[in-house]
Parts: C-alpha cells; structure tokens; sequence
C-alpha cells in the first residue's frame, strides 16, 4: 500500500483543464515534468482531475488517472 499526500492547486490549474477537454496527451506531458501529478486537488473544490474526467465522461482519461495513481474514493468538499 502506498500513501500519497494531495496538493492543493489552484482550482484553474491546467490540470483540471486537461482533464475536462479529455486531453490525455496533455495530462501526461504534465506529469512527466512533474508540473502536476493524478493526486492533485483544487483549492476551491477539492475535486481533482479525476472528478473531472468522469464528469465529462472522458472514460479513457479516467482510466489513465486511476492507472497512474488517482484514487476513485477522494471526496470532494461536498463529500461526492
């Protein structure tokens, strides 16, 4: 098992943005330079890139998140 702490990001931080055009070729370049990562969340919200990609129904990107580490049981700040 492994324990990975969320980082809070601005709640317009490309991340979220990528995750709700579906963009997974634009997720992975930030991953790779480590400018975000699958268990980023937004301030405002608390939802991260996860929330989002199902959201807008992006199934495909839904799946990479979760493969790169993404954990489907994180709430939101309104505990969806």
């Amino acid at each position: 098992m492994s324990l990975a702490t969320p980082r809070v990001v601005p709640d317009n931080s490309d991340i979220f943005v990528y995750a709700v055009r579906g963009d997974i070729a634009g997720m992975k370049s930030l991953f790779e330079q480590r400018i975000a990562s699958p268990f980023d969340i937004g301030v405002g919200t608390g939802r991260s890139a996860l929330h989002y990609a199902v959201n807008y129904d992006h199934l495909e990107l839904a799946g990479f998140l979760v493969h790169t580490g993404a954990n489907a049981h994180t709430p939101d700040l309104k505990k969806v």
